[in-house]
């Protein structure tokens, strides 16, 4: 009986000891979070952003009322147009930066350490998001601004959550194309630069088929490939290459097998992604991909 008697005593000096270590660890909140290259003590309530497409993942990530400042380039929700410009992405204006009084700063390049210090004395955080060539690796930039905009505890998850509903759009797209593939030439203009898949919008175009550019030593080699389709940048067109003899007589272009994508296509890293290689996969095959007619919506409005 004592020997029970002193077990049981135990066992409940273990148990209280142990709810006391438990109530003394402090419960885990979202901030303060390490970001990047910085410490967020709280979620930034002001924010200017000096790059197009981290303007369009903080509207993507629900939150287009903190951004208080954009680049010139920005138009993209609509919204943000009404926001005043900070100027170009590689030199805004610093001055009209600090003059916002973000508590936030985001940019896909490295800032002058000059211009750091700048920031750093105005009490305002710079978050350096660079931007790869490849969308799977986006996912990583959709986590890190998750992080900074909604903390360590579901920032990172909704973040990714955001990268894999795009993800899941452009698996769609690619499973609903045909099985063999065609050889493309991405030209830039008509005077014959061409994009190899290094490019982050030229590695998309893959999705549709294989970019005879990567093997290429030259223009003349990749004309010599004879792709089977051409696409142009905008706004060269077939009849920009049939007035160049070097393109004139490739079967491509006497075929028609000549398309232009649309304007700006391809260049933001965000959900317009999907967007854009639906209607190029529309373009290319448009008895798979049917886009959804303007007028048709306008009069069920």
């Amino acid at each position: 009986m004592k020997r029970l008697a002193a077990f049981l005593l135990g066992f409940l000096l273990i148990a209280l000891s142990g709810c006391k270590a438990e109530s003394l660890t402090p419960p885990k909140t979202d901030y303060p979070v390490s970001v990047g290259n910085i410490t967020l003590n709280a979620s930034p309530q002001r924010i200017v952003s000096l790059s197009a497409t981290l303007t369009e993942l903080v509207c993507e990530l629900g939150f287009p009322d903190r951004l208080v400042g954009r680049t010139d380039t920005a138009d993209y929700p609509e919204s943000v147009t009404a926001l005043p410009s900070v100027g170009g992405e590689v030199t805004p204006d610093y001055d009209a930066v600090i003059g916002l009084e973000p508590d936030l700063l985001l940019t896909a390049r490295s800032l002058p350490s000059a211009v750091m210090s700048r920031m750093s004395d105005a009490g305002i955080h710079v978050l350096v998001c660079p931007l790869p060539d490849e969308f799977e690796k986006m996912q990583d930039v959709y986590a890190l601004l998750g992080q900074a905009l909604i903390g360590s505890l579901n920032g990172e998850q909704t973040g990714r959550l955001a990268y894999q509903s795009v993800k899941a759009e452009i698996d769609g797209i690619k499973a609903n194309l045909p099985i063999e593939k065609p050889r493309f030439l991405y030209l830039h203009d008509a005077d014959g630069a061409y994009y190899t898949s290094k490019d982050y919008g030229a590695s998309l175009l893959t999705l549709f088929g294989v970019n005879i550019g990567d093997g290429a030593a030259d223009l003349s080699a990749a004309i010599a490939a004879n792709p089977d389709l051409i696409l142009l940048d905008h706004p060269y067109m077939l009849e920009n290459l049939l007035a160049v003899e070097q393109f004139a007589g490739m079967e491509a272009v006497q075929n028609a097998s000549v398309y232009t994508l649309p304007e700006g296509a391809l260049r933001c890293r965000s959900m317009r992604t999907a967007d854009d290689l639906r209607q190029i996969a529309a373009m290319l095959y448009p008895e798979r991909f049917a886009l959804p007619d303007p007028a048709a919506e306008s009069e069920t409005e």
